[in-house]
């Protein structure tokens, strides 16, 4: 009698061992197809991380329509800036400045600067609305406006252009000065204070500029290369030990 409760006691835990293993061997598998998976698709999931497919369908529409990507520029040293001058709103410069805003603005901050572009619809916090002077990060002045341009605001997301010249840089707020009539006027101290921040009656190293396409597909690149480095002391047949 003892020894057939015994059988059936020992064929019950070698079910449960079996099933048990089983499990364990489909788990192994479902971990193996989902790695095969998504190294497959490795750039995909990269470049919906970096940007989201949405914003980067709405981009590239928008752009093919309306211009070609960034042409490769080598950085170079602008010419000296007379503050002074160039600080003079005029309506060649807002005209200027509109064109600049149109080709680098407004996909955030929206035609009429308020914040509603199509790609500013998905920042969290949103782009800048320029019809409302308060709640600025640096502050709505000639001077605070041209340090964002300049270094942009990486927690608000919001881009450096110190790729363009300084002169370019002043006539976007030019421009951006229009949509709202109560602007701080500009003040000859922070004339000076631009000037003395930004070495620009001396002439300003412009960096390198590569297309938008070719710097994604970089941080792709890096992303990718740096998701796939392997410790030094792994070892390949380490989920098999800790199995047995």
């Amino acid at each position: 009698m003892n020894d057939n409760i015994n059988l059936e006691e020992y064929d019950r835990k070698k079910v449960i061992l079996g099933f048990y293993g089983f499990f364990y061997v489909l788990l192994l598998v479902l971990i193996v197809i989902g790695g095969w998976v998504y190294l497959g698709n490795l750039e995909y999931f990269s470049r919906n991380k970096i940007i989201p497919e949405k914003v980067l369908m709405t981009l590239n529409t928008d752009t093919a329509k309306t211009t070609t990507d960034l042409p490769v520029i080598k950085g170079v040293t602008t010419p000296p800036v007379d503050l002074a001058k160039e600080t003079v709103s005029t309506p060649e410069k807002i005209a200027a400045g509109k064109t600049l805003f149109d080709a680098n603005c407004v996909t955030c901050h929206g035609a009429d600067g308020k914040g509603d572009g199509i790609a500013g619809k998905t920042l969290n916090p949103p782009p800048r609305n320029f019809t409302v002077l308060t709640g600025w990060t640096n502050g709505p002045a000639f001077s605070k406006m041209y340090k964002t341009l300049h270094e942009g605001i990486t927690a608000r997301g919001m881009a450096s252009y110190n790729n363009m010249r300084p002169e370019e840089r002043i006539n976007i707020i030019h421009y951006i000065r229009t949509f709202n009539t109560g602007f701080p006027p500009i003040d000859p101290n922070e004339i000076k204070e631009v000037d003395k921040t930004y070495s620009l009656s001396a002439g300003v190293k412009l960096p390198n500029q590569i297309p938008v396409k070719m710097a994604i597909d970089k941080l792709i690149e890096e992303k990718s290369v740096k998701s796939l480095v392997i410790p030094a002391d792994f070892k390949t047949d380490s989920l098999t030990k800790n199995k047995k």
